[in-house]
């Protein structure tokens, strides 16, 4: 440095140095040794980045799998001198089905430091499509026992079961309905509701029609045989009338 640069240097204000150290500009001009402004250079990066993995994503089948419904991963600089990484992810498909829509995802999310491709560090996330409940049938009716009519059957009539499944979508299969007629006896009506994965639950109960009506041919016993002589009175009075 020449002399006349060191005696400017020396006028100037150390708050007003230090000021001018910080924004590089007094090396630049008074060629500072580099002792005085080494603390600026910045520091190398030798650190991947940290990243975090949202968690495990579980839904039904046919959601959406993008990040911005599972969850993206966060990552940051790995240490002093380290850039803000960027993030990016690639799927690999685990399995299908067994129904429409059911898929299972390893999602592998990588940060990178964008100065450095060498430095990077990854983490797994699993998305998963799936149904694996039965539907559920609540309020099952109990067994019902009624009488006939005249004609030997009954009409019966009751509530239906509520019948709900965690994603959304059933079919509900029943024997018979209320309101249906039964004959004399025992009739079994079962209800059956099964998801569109084939998951499925049944409920049932027993509907019994006891006899109130002639259904039957009635019992009819005959006299015994008749024995008599020529020109006795065979009216039924003389020989005998059948019983019911």
């Amino acid at each position: 440095m020449k002399k006349q640069q060191t005696q400017d240097l020396l006028k100037i204000p150390i708050f007003l140095l230090l000021i001018l150290l910080s924004l590089g500009s007094v090396q630049a001009q008074l060629k500072l040794p580099r002792f005085l402004t080494a603390g600026r250079a910045k520091a190398s990066c030798t650190h991947p980045p940290i990243i975090t993995c949202p968690p495990t994503f579980h839904a039904c089948p046919g959601v959406s799998t993008l990040p911005s419904n599972t969850g993206y991963a966060t990552a940051v600089p790995g240490g002093l001198g380290c850039n803000q990484p960027s993030v990016s992810y690639h799927d690999n498909i685990v399995s299908t089905g067994p129904c429409n829509g059911a898929i299972t995802i390893q999602r592998i999310w990588t940060a990178v430091d964008p100065q450095d491709p060498t430095l990077y560090t990854s983490c797994m996330q699993m998305v998963k499509l799936s149904d694996d409940t039965a539907p559920t049938i609540t309020n099952c009716p109990a067994d019902i026992t009624i009488a006939s009519n005249p004609d030997c059957y009954a009409t019966v009539y009751w509530n239906s079961p509520t019948v709900t499944d965690n994603c959304g979508k059933l079919f509900l299969n029943v024997t018979h309905v209320s309101g249906d007629r039964f004959q004399v006896g025992i009739t079994r009506v079962t209800y059956t509701a099964e998801d569109l994965c084939g998951n499925s639950s049944t409920c049932g109960f027993n509907i019994t029609v006891t006899g109130n009506c002639c259904d039957k041919p009635p019992i009819l016993t005959c006299p015994g045989d008749y024995s008599g002589c020529p020109g006795d009175s065979i009216s039924p009075k003389k020989t005998g009338t059948p019983t019911v």
